[in-house]
């Protein structure tokens, strides 16, 4: 297993040239190289389209709009400043989920934030463990750089496992001295994936939510595989949190991972990294996929939009400010 310092040179030296970053997010890391030029995925994964693989199809999002069997451009709403994206990475334990369980969630919460959204079908466990999933988050975030958008312009967010990975791809970046995306959006990420037997102590009386514990435990080794569950790019809460871009964390206080995600946020402002934790009340893990039916999850997804205007319209002043002084 390559060190974490070590695993984003390794795969810019590797897995993706420049000019093989967006091959690689459709034909594999480490595979053949595919088709000459990579082409849009106008299908979501599970079916292949113009000899791409789909468990790498690139799924596309244009803010303001759905994106219907057509879609495939990285078009972003109208008047929304041009080369704005959030790089969406959907949750699902590493082991399930696809661009289609989340497509929906993936495409109001463009539309709510104005800009376009690019959401990728990593590679999943236990056929592709650690460092698979992150690999290929990787390898979009750099797909996204030769594409023009520049760092400051990309959000990167995830709900649950995505929103773990979402923080282990700032980690990796930090760690090999790469640019940083100009925020990250966790909704209920998986900070720990050793879920601590205090966690399911503090939960052991709600029978369902013991069940539904235990069924996430089981799956941490699957995606660690031979590398142990506290490795910070596993389990980011185990993580040094020093210089990292602002992070909004969302979290119900009844579901399993709660706790966890609440020292997590400790445990990164006092690192002196910028956090805004927003807690709602007695919603279920994955509460945020049901966004059409449940309000607080339209709240949240409300909240995202608002987070990310305020991100950007600080870039924004930013040089107006270091002018001025």
């Amino acid at each position: 297993m390559l060190p974490s310092s070590c695993l984003v040179r390794h795969l810019k030296q590797h897995a993706f040239s420049p000019t093989h970053a967006a091959k690689a997010v459709f034909s594999g890391v480490g595979r053949s190289a595919g088709p000459a030029a990579p082409q849009p995925a106008h299908h979501a994964a599970g079916r292949r389209n113009d000899g791409f693989r789909s468990v790498y199809a690139l799924g596309y999002f244009p803010g303001g709009s759905r994106c219907g069997r057509d879609g495939g451009r990285m078009d972003s709403a109208a008047g929304a400043p041009a080369g704005r994206v959030i790089l969406y990475l959907h949750g699902g334990g590493y082991v399930l989920g696809s661009l289609n369980t989340h497509r929906a969630l993936v495409g109001s919460l463009a539309q709510r934030c104005g800009v376009a959204a690019l959401a990728i079908n990593y590679r999943k466990a236990p056929e592709y463990p650690f460092p698979a999933a992150l690999e290929d988050a990787l390898t979009a975030y750099y797909w996204l750089l030769e594409r023009g958008h520049v760092p400051a312009d990309i959000i990167v967010a995830g709900d649950s496992a995505g929103g773990g990975l979402a923080l282990a791809l700032l980690l990796a970046l930090r760690d090999a001295g790469e640019p940083l995306p100009a925020a990250a959006v966790g909704l209920s990420p998986w900070t720990d994936l050793k879920l601590p037997a205090g966690t399911l102590r503090s939960i052991c009386q709600e029978e369902s939510l013991l069940l539904e514990a235990l069924e996430i435990r089981s799956w941490g080794p699957l995606y660690a595989a031979d590398t142990p569950l506290n490795h910070p790019l596993i389990s980011p809460g185990r993580a040094e949190l020093h210089g990292l871009p602002p992070l909004l964390i969302q979290i119900s206080n009844a579901e399993v991972l709660g706790d966890d995600v609440r020292r997590f946020a400790d445990q990164a402002r006092a690192a002196g990294t910028p956090v805004t934790l927003q807690v709602f009340d007695g919603l279920v893990h994955w509460w945020h996929l049901f966004w059409r039916f449940v309000p607080e999850a339209a709240t949240a997804l409300d909240r995202v939009a608002d987070f990310t205007r305020q991100v950007w319209e600080t870039e924004e002043a930013a040089p107006a400010v270091r002018q001025a002084a």
